[in-house]
């Protein structure tokens, strides 16, 4: 756990102590990579759209029924990660379906930071 620093202490007083311009940086690069987790979320999503698309031309030699349920699985695994993966890294609510949801709703904290 992460303890922050009173502003009067410096950081030689806490060794391993981090100061919360460092949590924030943390938290930013964690929902940096929690957006590159989302764009690969999409390629199982565009497969089973691709598999629901193209049923009937691929289901010549296997037949429609495992072609749909591949379809079906690989969009549920799709969804199902990104209900779990889109999260606020610091306080862990769902954040809304945008591609940049700034600030969280539940604890304001700034994703991404404007210069």
């Amino acid at each position: 756990m992460t303890e922050v620093i009173s502003p009067g202490a410096s950081r030689t007083d806490a060794p391993g102590v981090e100061r919360r311009t460092d949590r924030a940086a943390a938290l930013r690069a964690r929902f940096r990579q929690t957006r590159q987790y989302q764009v690969a979320a999409a390629v199982p999503a565009a497969g089973g759209l691709y598999l629901l698309a193209h049923a009937r031309r691929l289901s010549v030699d296997i037949g429609l029924a495992p072609i749909v349920l591949g379809a079906l699985s690989l969009l549920a695994v799709a969804v199902l990660f990104s209900w779990i993966n889109w999260r606020c890294p610091a306080c862990r609510r769902r954040l809304p379906l945008r591609w940049n949801p700034d600030p969280c709703a539940g604890c304001g904290f700034v994703l991404l930071r404007r210069h």
